[in-house]
């Protein structure tokens, strides 16, 4: 199967007799393939919401705004450290303990924005393509994805959250477009909603964090807008475990966890394992354009990293590819910063890799 990235659902509805599985979500934002999961969503557009990315040993929370030349500007950032437990092999155990830190770490900053978007690791979302017509009805659509996911998934219908994205026009066919279908288990999506909700904030965008760190990437770092039109690699290190993903322009072609990389082993074993990954996941007459590698890593380390990586690619290529290239993802380094900036427990720049998915989700917007 193709691997693409994508996302999901609406939060839990007292009023509404439908069972929350069973509702189809509501789309946002136009490359992140990310999902309205707000029943207020429909009526409102609000601000840039807060962006929330859930790790095993820390959460990461990143406030932007923009101005009228639609530049971004970080207002606030910060992480607090949470208690063994809480979150285990990527799933949250204690919902409510984790609100209580999200509600925490949210009065640190200071922030007074009450919607917030966060993500699914992408290992917990199955994704599928397809195709439909252009101009197909929405509850033809919905009937079309409801029947084709039904078609890969081995879990009741009730036990899954099924949701779908326009990813573009299909190639060669402009009576076509493209789709992505994602699913992911109902506890996964309404665990994280129910933290949030847990805080006193409101959700209304669940992404997928892959995803959403690629977003910063392209939007963030200094500008390299090209990255939406090359094949580009992420690699990120963090406190549990290293991913390399692969992405050809605005579509995830692969990821998966290099074993045995957690953020204490070897960078020479690290870059070893990514450079080994990344020619078996990309497709013939594909060419690497960059590699962006972030995490929760000192910068020391990751220069490291990066030089290996670099000095172990580029040979790779005969001869040498003068436009490849190679570099430690710095979310913020092309933002101007607000007059009310804060970082709580201020991590400096050695750790702003470390937000990646964070800053990502950030620049999310409801736009439906």
């Amino acid at each position: 199967m193709q691997q693409c990235s994508s996302p999901l659902l609406h939060c839990k509805n007292p009023s509404s007799a439908t069972p929350p599985c069973a509702r189809q979500p509501r789309l946002t934002w136009e490359h992140s393939l990310a999902f309205s999961i707000s029943r207020y969503s429909h009526y409102f557009r609000p601000a840039l919401p807060l962006g929330l990315d859930i790790g095993q040993t820390a959460i990461r929370m990143v406030e932007l705004s923009q101005g009228a030349d639609r530049r971004y500007r970080l207002e606030r950032h910060g992480r607090l450290e949470l208690p063994a437990g809480i979150v285990a092999d990527r799933q949250i155990q204690h919902p409510a303990r984790l609100g209580e830190h999200i509600a925490a770490l949210a009065a640190r900053l200071g922030s007074k924005r009450k919607y917030l978007a966060l993500a699914l690791p992408a290992d917990a979302v199955f994704t599928r393509p397809m195709q439909a017509p252009a101009h197909i009805r929405a509850a033809a659509l919905e009937a079309m994805v409801t029947a084709e996911a039904a078609g890969y998934l081995t879990l009741a219908p009730d036990q899954v959250r099924v949701d779908h994205q326009f990813s573009g026009m299909a190639s060669g066919d402009d009576a076509r477009r493209d789709i992505v279908i994602a699913a992911a288990r109902c506890e996964q999506v309404e665990d994280r909603v129910a933290a949030v909700e847990a805080a006193g904030l409101t959700p209304i965008v669940l992404d997928i964090d892959l995803y959403a760190a690629h977003a910063a990437c392209l939007r963030a770092d200094g500008g390299f807008e090209m990255a939406g039109q090359a094949t580009v690699a992420l690699l990120v290190c963090d406190a549990a475990r290293t991913q390399i993903a692969l992405f050809d322009r605005h579509q995830l072609l692969h990821h998966r966890e290099l074993p045995g990389c957690d953020r204490h082993a070897d960078p020479a074993q690290i870059a070893t394992a990514a450079a080994r990954a990344l020619p078996l996941a990309m497709p013939a007459g594909m060419t690497l354009s960059h590699v962006f590698i972030g995490g929760d890593c000192p910068a020391p380390r990751l220069m490291q990293l990066r030089e290996l990586l670099w000095n172990t690619l580029m040979p790779a290529s005969e001869p040498p590819d003068a436009a490849f290239g190679c570099s430690i993802a710095q979310p913020f380094s092309a933002m101007a910063t607000g007059r009310a900036a804060t970082a709580a427990e201020d991590d400096g720049d050695d750790h702003a890799g470390a937000y990646l998915v964070a800053c990502g989700l950030a620049m999310q917007r409801n736009a439906r």
